[in-house]
């Protein structure tokens, strides 16, 4: 096992179980899902914002932790923190020997070779993705990000939550790069590589990451905030392969599961469309939805293999309850998508339950729910879904009533469809 491979499945998640046994000064105190920092003493000698509002590592974070509140700083990898340079890159050699001596803190002593560690080119793009981050962190605070703030408020979230969050906003590509190259010190050419600045409609959008499972960048995302873009554009995400530091959505399985694997009800979950709806659900501690980022076919058969293979033995789907504009139910077709997809699993896959995209009522999805009638509405709802086989059933028959016109053909196309199923 590399070393890199060794720390995210050996170490870390046992640093940050025993935080107040391995980094005692910090006073950690437990809440929930998080460590909070007690000790100002410590927290204030932090480079940055000399009196920083809160010192917090999450439980889907476990490689570092947060100094929130306008701060500098923003995220410190404990690797930095050990190595005496928080927030700071790390020259290969140096992230090498900040590993093994928090390896050896944890208990969990690394024995590999050292050639099987990392590489300068994978820490400069976690450097400069966490970086990206907090420069957009830090300008929730600005006046520019009044509309961000705005929409958030409309769904829900103060500006404290928003950063917790992991919610940012982007001023302009001259600002950003700014702050990158002369605050953040990510050189000229790590920014040019990443893709983070290639795209100007990201001008005045929301971003937010989309981490991997283990906590990790995977991408970042930006949402159009004017109300006057349509369609894909409506989220943009970075570039991925040679030309930036994104991955596909497909490698990242699904949008919230390093909070959901996290959850007490980490082997059920929950799956709605859109990334913004999975926010709202966790914001009101419903910690086992996962979001597909797109529509229903989107949720591949690979993708449900692999969310069976890290443990998930059931999934409930709630997608969008909204028409388009040709009369069509975007939601119920990418429902049976779905189930079309599971059914072409050769390996393994969770087994599906299903509520029917009408039962939201007049709310166009989960998150609008919610927020117009309090999280207890989803017992209400977890009480009535049904099996996936049964959702396939209902709609072959709501698609082949007898009509007027009822045919020899029509019954047979009736038939064919059942027989089938």
């Amino acid at each position: 096992m590399k070393l890199q491979e060794w720390m995210e499945r050996e170490v870390y998640p046992v640093l940050f179980d025993g935080l107040p046994q391995f980094f005692f000064d910090f006073g950690w105190k437990a809440g929930n899902g998080c460590w909070t920092a007690t000790n100002a003493s410590v927290t204030r000698n932090l480079p940055g914002s000399p009196k920083p509002k809160q010192v917090v590592a999450y439980a889907d974070r476990p490689h570092g932790f947060f100094v929130h509140g306008g701060a500098e700083l923003g995220f410190v990898r404990w690797v930095s923190y050990v190595a005496g340079r928080p927030g700071s890159q790390l020259s290969y050699e140096e992230w090498r020997e900040g590993a093994k001596e928090l390896a050896a803190l944890a208990g969990r002593p690394y024995s590999g070779s050292d050639s099987d560690g990392g590489d300068e080119q994978t820490e400069w793009r976690e450097l400069c993705l966490e970086a990206f981050l907090d420069v957009c962190r830090q300008a929730l605070y600005l006046p520019q990000a009044d509309r961000a703030l705005h929409y958030l408020e409309q769904r829900g979230l103060s500006r404290d939550e928003a950063e917790h969050l992991d919610f940012g906003f982007f001023t302009t590509v001259e600002e950003v790069r700014e702050r990158l190259t002369n605050v953040k010190g990510v050189p000229a050419e790590v920014i040019e590589r990443s893709g983070l600045l290639r795209d100007g409609r990201w001008t005045g959008r929301l971003v937010a990451p989309w981490r991997d499972r283990r906590g990790r960048v995977g991408t970042i995302w930006s949402r159009d905030l004017s109300g006057d873009v349509k369609g894909h554009e409506k989220y943009l995400y970075l570039s991925t392969g040679e030309k930036g530091f994104g991955k596909r959505k497909a490698e990242l399985v699904a949008f919230g599961l390093d909070k959901a694997l996290r959850s007490p009800k980490s082997n059920d979950l929950i799956v709605v469309e859109g990334l913004m709806d999975a926010i709202t659900p966790y914001s009101m501690g419903l910690t086992n939805v996962i979001a597909i980022g797109g529509g229903g076919s989107e949720l591949s058969t690979a993708r449900l293999e692999t969310l069976n293979r890290l443990g998930v033995d059931r999934l409930t789907l709630i997608l969008d309850n909204d028409p388009s504009e040709d009369g069509r139910w975007p939601g119920r077709e990418g429902t049976v998508a779905i189930l079309r997809n599971a059914n072409k699993a050769e390996s393994p896959v969770p087994s599906i339950f299903v509520i029917d995209p009408a039962e939201l009522g007049q709310a166009k999805d989960l998150d609008e729910l919610l927020r117009q009638t309090g999280k207890e509405v989803l017992d209400d709802l977890l009480e009535r879904r049904m099996h996936a086989f049964r959702f396939q059933a209902r709609v072959i028959v709501d698609e082949h009533k007898p009509k007027a016109d009822w045919t020899d053909s029509a019954r047979d196309s009736v038939l064919q469809a059942a027989k089938a199923f």
